[in-house]
């Protein structure tokens, strides 16, 4: 028994246009078979692709979560260089994405800067900023004098980017600012007083 194809040739033929073609068992028989072959090489290629596409997930996942930390490093490095002027606290919270630990332990980075740093070193190094686990670097000796400040379940380095520098660097700036307005108002006095009595 012969199966019969038929073929449309264009769409506006009348029904006299159909064709009619025999064709063979065999070919249809050949057919099935290989497609049960591919279909077998398939799962074991499949299995092996699908290890293949785990390991290559999880170096996705990896290179993902990578190249967040660098752009959450870029986005301090940019805030950073933005917040050179005095700011306040309120800005400070809201531009470092602070919680309530982090506003703590700024206060309490405040206070030290106030009471320890800025009167001994009125003048910071070049490059204070950048963490370093060096013994000379500002952010290994904020470490060594606040252990109990720090938060034993954080990341210091993360810590330092975020809270510790902005509020050392904002403090000192309130300090001169301070300062300066001290001295200007005392010597504008004074400079008041000598005028007076020059002129009288």
């Amino acid at each position: 028994m012969s199966r019969m194809r038929i073929y449309e040739e264009e769409d506006n033929m009348s029904d006299s246009d159909y064709k009619e073609e025999d064709y063979d068992e065999e070919e249809d028989e050949d057919d099935t078979r290989a497609e049960h072959l591919s279909a077998k090489r398939g799962t074991s290629q499949g299995k092996k692709d699908t290890s293949k596409m785990k390991g290559n997930m999880q170096d996705m996942i990896d290179l993902c979560e990578y190249r967040e930390r660098e752009i959450k490093k870029l986005k301090l490095e940019i805030t950073k260089l933005k917040s050179q002027g005095r700011t306040t606290k309120q800005k400070l919270r809201e531009d470092y994405q602070w919680d309530g630990d982090d506003a703590i332990l700024a206060d309490k980075v405040s206070d030290w800067v106030k009471t320890y740093l800025f009167p001994r070193y009125k003048f910071l190094k070049k490059g204070w900023m950048d963490y370093s686990e060096k013994d000379n670097s500002l952010s290994s000796f904020f470490k060594r004098k606040n252990t109990s400040s720090i938060p034993m379940s954080s990341d210091y380095s993360d810590l330092w980017d975020r809270v510790i520098c902005p509020t050392i660097g904002n403090k000192y700036i309130t300090i001169r600012c301070n300062l300066a307005n001290e001295i200007r108002a005392t010597y504008k006095g004074k400079q008041r007083i000598i005028k007076r009595f020059v002129c009288s």
